[in-house]
């Protein structure tokens, strides 16, 4: 009765201890896969698996190893050649337990590896499959898939025929070494060196002893797995800078200042954007053309924040970004990305940034300066239309005004537009230089990368970039008619 309740105590405690754990890293957890960009395993889920291992049997079992040794001290107390047997046991036990991990350890790497493949296979499927269709490429990349599927099935199939292997090669053993304690025990019994409750006891505390490295053996793959799992965790700890202390600053409402910025690949090595030098308003715009893969993105990425700068700075109103926590640079800055998503939900989530203090004036506001509050009435259920994921429920120029109008939400003071008219239509551009111009009449400075010259009739000045450096900067129509010269 009381090992009954020192197991269920055990369990709860367990449980809760995992709780904590995941308590403690989940926002991190979220914030590193958020910015994750390989299909490698994320942090989230290597979260998961640390606390579903520390919520398992397999840490309980774990936790009844450093016993062993008291177990082992009070048989070799009953007797000596007992003693023996139980250790001989233990040594072989132990040693099948080394060589399982280390196959384990090695086919759950091929596992991951085989794992990466078949999700980055899959996730590009669902990314690409009208033009996988188009062009008949599916059922390539469905053999690609396979292959990698089929792979790592057949890993995982020798990955379970070992443990199998050892799991019933420890259970045989055990049960064996038992046997013999109790024949040796008889033995010693029926030659008066050991008493009959002495011999039975011996077999309790024996199988006792044995049974957490036997118990180990089936849970010795969760085991690993979430070895490997909290390595990667504790690197990725590891390499999130320490928080700033954040000073209280306002807003900024005054100038945005790029000096001499430089911007690098994730390698840190290859130098994608270099000696970005310009200096803005409040109330100007600025366009940002040049060819494809010119390093117009990664600049206003660096801008943004999201790429950290090589050299140089990005000052606004003469402080730098880090200056603001992230809940203040959410009020000052809009983004519209050129590849939109949507997320689950309905369109005033969208529209608000998920926002559980958005109210619908506000969300209203945002639409009406993005022009699409009469396309979003129209709908059956207004503002509270479900998108569906990635915003699959409405068009491409529905997307793109919705995540226009997510963009200037709140009346943001720096606004970055990434090709905001590619899905458009006419009538959508036409709405999108009004909501240029609003914007930079109430103060904001407004950045645009474009390839049509429709846009640019609405901002003041004009940046070229080619081969990741600056070309010409100055007054939009000064650089427009010194483009149409050199052509």
């Amino acid at each position: 009765m009381f090992y009954g309740l020192f197991e269920w105590i055990r369990s709860r405690l367990l449980v809760r201890l995992g709780q904590a754990f995941d308590d403690d890293l989940a926002e991190i957890a979220f914030d590193t896969t958020a910015l994750q960009r390989s299909a490698g395993p994320s942090s989230a889920g290597d979260l998961r698996t640390v606390q579903q291992f520390v919520s398992s049997p397999a840490l309980a079992t774990l936790f009844d190893v450093p016993w062993f040794p008291i177990y082992l001290g009070v048989i070799f107390l009953l007797h000596p050649i007992l003693g023996l047997l139980a250790l001989l046991g233990a040594v072989i036990l132990i040693v099948l337990a080394i060589a399982n991990q280390a196959v384990s350890h090695r086919r759950n790497l091929q596992d991951s590896e085989y794992g990466t493949t078949e999700d980055l296979l899959m996730r590009a499927s669902r990314q690409q499959v009208e033009p996988l269709k188009a062009m008949g490429m599916l059922d390539n990349v469905q053999r690609l898939w396979r292959d990698a599927h089929d792979t790592r099935v057949t890993v995982q199939t020798s990955a379970a025929d070992w443990q199998s292997v050892f799991s019933s090669s420890s259970k045989t053993l055990r049960l064996v070494l038992q046997s013999a304690v109790l024949g040796v025990g008889a033995y010693l019994v029926i030659d008066n060196q050991l008493s009959p409750g002495a011999l039975i006891a011996a077999s309790i505390i024996f199988a006792r002893a044995l049974a957490p490295i036997d118990q180990s053996m089936p849970q010795w793959r969760v085991i690993t797995g979430a070895q490997q799992a909290y390595g990667r965790l504790k690197e990725t700890l590891a390499d999130i800078p320490v928080e700033p202390e954040i000073n209280v600053l306002a807003l900024p409402n005054r100038t945005l200042t790029v000096a001499d910025l430089s911007l690098a690949a994730p390698d840190g090595e290859t130098i994608l954007m270099e000696g970005v030098t310009f200096a803005l308003q409040a109330g100007d715009g600025l366009g940002i053309i040049g060819p494809s893969g010119g390093g117009k993105s990664t600049l206003i990425r660096g801008m943004l924040g999201v790429i950290p700068p090589v050299s140089g700075e990005v000052r606004f109103d003469g402080a730098t970004l880090d200056q603001w926590s992230k809940e203040q640079q959410s009020q000052f800055i809009g983004y519209l990305p050129q590849d939109i998503d949507l997320f689950p939900g309905t369109i005033a989530q969208n529209i608000s940034r998920f926002d559980p203090a958005a109210d619908a004036e506000k969300n209203r506001g945002a639409a009406e300066l993005a022009m699409v509050h009469q396309l979003v009435v129209k709908k059956p259920n207004g503002y509270e239309t479900l998108v569906g994921p990635g915003g699959v429920a409405l068009s491409g120029g529905e997307r793109q005004r919705i995540a226009l109008a997510r963009a200037v939400y709140g009346n943001p003071f720096f606004v970055v537009l990434d090709e905001p008219n590619s899905n458009m239509d006419a009538v959508g551009e036409r709405a999108l230089a009004q909501t240029i111009r609003q914007l930079r009449e109430a103060g904001s400075i407004v950045i645009v990368v474009t390839h049509r010259a429709t846009v640019l009739n609405d901002v003041k000045k004009l940046l070229q970039v080619s081969n990741g450096r600056p070309i010409v900067f100055g007054d939009t129509k000064t650089v427009l008619a010194r483009l149409t010269e050199r052509r």
